[in-house]
């Protein structure tokens, strides 16, 4: 994730917007290299999607948002 100092804090958004999506995610990594704090990166389930992420690293972000349909399992969230 880039830094972008001159933008809004939800402009590096990772968003699943649809609640009869599913999205699996495995051994990914994100790493935001951003060096303001105004936009880390955020991930965000908005309408309960099925959602699972295994493995994965989330690295010097911001905020995260799951719903109940979201497994985690085995991920690390750094800084």
């Amino acid at each position: 994730i880039d830094d972008c100092p001159h933008t809004y804090a939800a402009f590096n958004k990772v968003e699943i917007n649809n609640a009869s999506s599913t999205v699996t995610l495995t051994n990914i990594t994100f790493i935001s290299t951003a060096t303001t704090t105004v936009a880390l990166g955020r991930f965000e389930v908005v309408d309960n999607a099925t959602v699972s992420l295994t493995g994965c690293s989330f690295n010097a972000m911001d905020t995260f948002i799951f719903k109940s349909n979201t497994t985690v399992d085995s991920c690390s969230f750094n800084s």
